[in-house]
């Protein structure tokens, strides 16, 4: 017996037991399915969700990505929030209505962001604009009384000082009474600033905050006394003021609006010195 066959008749059984091992199928590990999320579900369980939700709620989750975003029509978002608007004003009115037969009890409300009830300040207001549940010094006197008061007819129109200036409710140079004092709707920086006890006349004429007034050179009534170069000057001002932007403050573009109030400061200068007041 050669070497060669001595070598295939002893080595080739090994090699066939090792090969057939090789050849066997090996085990695989199971996959581990991942957890469902509420994105597996299909759109329309998602709808059938949302039909569930007020309109806080449903605005958290339009926050957390664009799908919820653009998942619910405009109609149905509309129809939402005036059904969480109408819900909130049931439940002042139900408030008013509580405090009125008892008024020695502390009036409950439901808190639409909990579900237990919490006790409600009667110094707090709902703005319907933001829908937030506000201290009732962020509202102007006109949004707390008469038919804009709590649980009164009109009381879903009631808005708050930031939704006024940020929604532009508000004509420039007006002048409001809040609970802390009064202010005026700047008509020249457009911001609303407190008015002290000497300042609220000539707000009421101008339309200006003190600094903004002090800026375009119109003098103080008090520190100059009630002459009549002083009054000259304020009535002019005004007439200025009227001519240049009555039914035109809102139109007026930014750049513009400087420009007036430049020729205006100017103006108001030649008007003191017409008068023989120190510029």
């Amino acid at each position: 017996m050669d070497c060669e066959s001595t070598w295939s008749s002893g080595v080739a059984p090994f090699i066939s037991k090792y090969q057939l091992q090789d050849q066997k199928p090996r085990s695989r590990q199971p996959k581990t399915r991942p957890l469902s999320t509420l994105l597996d579900l299909p759109s329309e369980l998602h709808l059938q969700l949302i039909s569930w939700l007020d309109f806080r709620d449903l605005q958290m989750l339009r926050a957390t990505n664009s799908y919820f975003r653009n998942l619910p029509s405009d109609v149905e978002i509309a129809r939402v929030r005036r059904d969480y608007v109408a819900d909130l004003v049931r439940a002042e009115m139900e408030e008013v209505s509580r405090s009125a037969t008892n008024p020695s009890s502390t009036s409950l409300t439901h808190d639409f962001n909990n579900v237990d009830t919490v006790p409600v300040s009667p110094q707090r207001l709902t703005c319907y604009s933001c829908l937030r549940h506000l201290p009732i010094h962020a509202f102007s006197s006109t949004q707390t009384t008469r038919r804009r008061g709590k649980g009164h007819a009109d009381a879903s129109k009631r808005f708050c000082a930031s939704c006024a200036l940020r929604l532009h409710k508000w004509e420039p140079g007006v002048t409001l009474s809040f609970s802390w004092g009064e202010a005026v709707f700047c008509r020249r920086c457009r911001q609303l600033k407190p008015l002290h006890d000497n300042a609220a006349e000539w707000a009421r004429i101008f339309g200006l905050c003190e600094s903004c007034r002090t800026l375009l050179g119109i003098p103080d009534w008090h520190q100059h006394g009630e002459g009549e170069g002083v009054r000259g000057v304020w009535y002019g001002a005004k007439e200025l003021l009227d001519n240049t932007f009555v039914g035109r403050e809102r139109s007026v573009a930014v750049r513009d609006r400087e420009d007036l109030w430049e020729e205006l400061r100017e103006k108001i200068a030649e008007l003191k010195l017409s008068e023989r007041l120190e510029v």
